[in-house]
């Protein structure tokens, strides 16, 4: 797993220029989770500079070149990329997995979502957070209200995340 704060767009070079790692074996697919995934943060600077037109562009060119170093590397394989907003880390997340992948690697609901939706979400809820940092209401287990949400029914989660197939064949 690789984990990059943006300063500027160009950060974002370094991934492009990273090279597939699909080395691991059907039985450990948890090495094979974490062996091309990205974790991408704004830091407070760039929060309103980075436009979300330009994270998607950067996206496209990169499941281009993803395409073009599967098809040069492993000309038969299909490899199924995802991007969902893991909004607890505010962090735009991204992982290629060897084949087609039908049942994503999540413990929750999965929706099926834009990658401009995505990209949106990060953005703004990112922005949101970064500035009303200062004014979030921290809750410990001393609070008088903790008992009370604990009480209340955990909600049904469910995830956005884009999924496309990288060198279909079909």
């Amino acid at each position: 797993m690789y984990f990059i704060t943006l300063n500027t767009l160009d950060d974002l070079d370094v991934i492009i220029h990273e090279p597939l790692h699909f080395d691991g074996h059907a039985s450990e697919v948890e090495d094979l989770l974490y062996q091309n995934m990205w974790c991408i943060m704004l830091a407070e600077s760039s929060v309103q500079q980075i436009a979300e037109k330009d994270m998607v562009f950067f996206l496209n060119n990169l499941l281009h070149e993803r395409s073009r170093q599967i098809k040069c590397q492993y000309p038969m394989m299909e490899a199924t990329f995802y991007a969902w907003f893991d909004s607890q880390a505010l962090q735009l997340r991204f992982d290629i997995l060897p084949g087609h992948v039908i049942d994503l690697p999540f413990k929750c609901a999965v929706r099926i979502a834009t990658l401009q939706a995505i990209v949106h979400n990060f953005i703004t809820t990112t922005g949101n957070v970064m500035c009303s940092g200062n004014t979030m209401e921290i809750i410990t287990p001393e609070n008088d209200t903790w008992e009370n949400d604990a009480d209340e029914k955990e909600e049904f989660f469910v995830l956005d995340v884009y999924v496309t197939i990288l060198n279909k064949h079909r």
